[in-house]
C-alpha cells in the first residue's frame, strides 16, 4: 500500500483465461460513487501494471507519467492505453496495462495487478470477475482498500536570521515530490504569515526576531491534502551593538552592552581572548564583570545572544586591562637635575611606557614639567631645575598609548642648593616627613 499506488494479489482458478477489474472510489462505506469508477480488461495471469489517469487530478496525472519516465497514455509501449466512459457525461478516464511477461505467466499460479496513479487517503473498492475463453464472467469478488496519505516529514530550519530563516523537507511518496504544492503557517506570538511553493524548500521572510514560531507545512496533490508535518523554531536573536567598558582594572573589566530588539529571555556569551589563551562567560543581563585578568594585557571580547540554541550576531570589543603602579623609585639629585629609576613587576612590563608628572612643592601655581619615556624604559632624567627647592613627580604607567595604570607611583625631593655640594636629606626632612620613603643621593 502506498500514497498513489496499491498492489493486488488473487489466486488464479483453472480455466480462467482473464479478468476484468471494477475500480472506483467510495464515498460512503457502502457506495461506490457514480462519477469515479473505471473497467479494466484483458486481465491476464501473473503479474500486471496498471497506470491509472484520473480526470480528477491533472498533478495526479503528472505524478505518474513522472514515475513512468514521461510515458504516457500515448506511448508506444506495452498494450495501448484503453479508455471507458465516465458516467453523467464526465470526462473520461485511462489506463495502460503493461502485459505479464510470458515466462512468468507461465509459472505463476496467482495473479498480481499493481495499480499506478490512485489518489492519496481515498477509499476505493475493487471487484474483479474471472473470465473463461469465451468471455463468460464468474462470480465476482470484491475488496476495499484506502491508500496512505502523503505525509511531510523531516522539517528543517537553516539559515536562521533575526527576520528570516529557509525551511526544508521532504515527502513521503511514490512519485515525484514535483508533483505537490505545499502550504505553509507560520504563526508566532503577535503575528502568523502563510505562503504557497511547488518545491520542497522555501525562504521565510518578515519574522521578529527572537520569537518562537510554530511552523506547518501541508502537502496537497490536487485538491488531495496529505498529512502536514511540524516544527518549532526560534529566530539569531537580533545583534549586540554599543558594547563599552564602563571600568577597568589591572585584573577586572565591566562591560555593558544592548540589543537591538531588548527582549530578555537572552544568554550573551562572552568569548575573552588574549596572547595567553581564551575563556568564555556566560551572562543573563546586558552587562559582565571579567575576573582573573592579566595586567596591562590587549583582550579581544566577543558577546553573541542566544535564545533555545539559535545564537543572533555578535559584536566585538578590544580593551587593555591597566598596568600596575611602578615601584622601588630611586632618584639622584643636583642643584638642576634629578635622574629617577624605578620597577614594575608586571609580564608585560616591556610593553610599557611611562608618563613624568613634575612640579615645585613649595608652588602649585608653577608650571608642570612632563616627561615621557620610550617603550621598555624605566628611567628618566630631569632637567632645568631649582636649586635647593623640594619637588614632587608622579609616575603613570601607560599601555597601548591609551590605557593608565589607575593611580600613580609619587615621591618627593630636594635640589642642591649649590654645584657639587651633595645634597643634606635633613634640609627637606620636614617637607618629606610622612610620605613615601625615596633613595636620595648627590651626583
Amino acid at each position: 500500500m502506498g500514497v498513489t499506488q496499491v498492489a493486488l494479489t488473487w489466486s488464479t482458478d483453472n480455466g480462467t483465461e482473464s479478468y476484468r477489474m471494477l475500480l472506483g472510489s467510495i464515498g460512503s462505506p457502502t457506495e461506490m460513487t457514480n462519477d469515479s469508477a473505471v473497467s479494466i480488461s484483458g486481465l491476464k495471469p501473473g503479474f500486471q501494471h496498471i497506470i491509472l489517469y484520473l480526470p480528477e487530478s491533472e498533478e495526479i496525472q503528472r505524478d505518474t507519467l513522472v514515475m513512468e519516465g514521461g510515458r504516457g497514455a500515448s506511448s508506444t509501449e506495452g498494450s495501448p492505453a484503453v479508455s471507458t466512459p465516465w458516467p453523467s457525461g464526465r470526462a473520461s478516464s485511462t489506463y495502460r496495462l503493461v502485459p505479464a511477461d510470458p515466462a512468468s505467466s507461465q509459472e505463476s499460479q496467482g495473479t498480481e495487478v499493481l495499480l499506478v496513479g490512485l489518489k492519496p487517503s481515498a477509499q476505493y473498492r475493487a471487484t474483479v470477475y474471472s473470465q473463461a475463453a469465451d468471455g463468460t464472467e464468474g462470480q465476482p469478488q470484491a475488496i476495499e482498500f484506502r491508500t496512505n496519505s502523503s505525509q511531510v516529514f523531516d522539517i528543517q530550519a537553516m539559515n536562521i536570521s533575526a527576520t528570516s530563516m529557509t525551511l526544508t523537507w521532504k515527502i513521503s511518496s511514490n512519485g515525484s515530490s514535483s508533483a505537490y504544492t505545499y502550504k505553509i503557517q507560520v504563526t508566532g506570538e503577535a503575528s502568523s504569515l502563510s505562503l504557497t511553493v511547488s518545491e520542497t524548500h522555501a525562504v521565510v521572510s518578515g519574522l521578529s526576531s527572537s520569537t518562537l514560531y510554530n511552523i506547518t507545512v501541508w502537502p496537497f496533490l490536487g485538491d488531495a491534502e496529505g498529512t502536514p508535518g511540524f516544527l518549532q523554531v526560534y529566530t539569531y536573536p537580533s545583534a549586540v551593538f554599543g558594547i563599552r567598558v564602563v571600568h577597568v582594572t589591572t585584573t577586572e573589566m565591566r562591560l555593558e552592552w544592548q540589543n537591538t530588539d531588548g527582549a530578555s529571555a537572552y544568554v550573551y556569551h562572552l568569548v575573552v581572548q588574549s596572547e595567553s589563551g581564551s575563556r568564555e562567560v556566560n551572562s543573563s543581563e546586558e552587562a559582565a564583570t571579567l575576573q582573573g585578568l592579566i595586567p596591562g594585557t590587549l583582550y579581544n571580547i566577543t558577546i553573541s545572544p542566544e535564545a533555545s540554541q539559535v545564537w543572533g550576531q555578535p559584536s566585538s570589543i578590544v580593551q587593555y586591562t591597566r598596568p600596575s603602579s611602578v615601584a622601588n623609585i630611586v632618584i639622584n639629585t643636583s642643584t638642576t637635575a634629578a635622574t629617577l629609576s624605578w620597577q614594575n613587576p608586571d609580564a608585560a612590563s616591556p610593553t610599557y611606557s611611562y608618563r613624568l608628572l613634575i612640579e615645585k612643592a613649595e608652588n602649585s601655581s608653577n608650571a608642570t614639567q612632563v616627561v615621557r619615556t620610550d617603550v621598555g624604559v624605566t628611567n628618566a632624567t630631569v632637567m632645568e631645575l631649582i636649586p635647593g627647592s623640594l619637588y614632587r613627580v608622579e609616575i603613570f604607567t601607560q599601555v597601548g598609548n591609551v590605557t593608565e595604570s589607575l593611580t600613580p607611583s609619587w615621591e618627593s625631593f630636594c635640589t642642591g642648593e649649590q654645584p657639587q655640594v651633595p645634597v643634606d636629606p635633613l634640609l627637606c626632612g620636614a617637607d618629606l616627613a610622612g610620605g613615601p620613603q625615596v633613595v636620595l643621593s648627590a651626583l
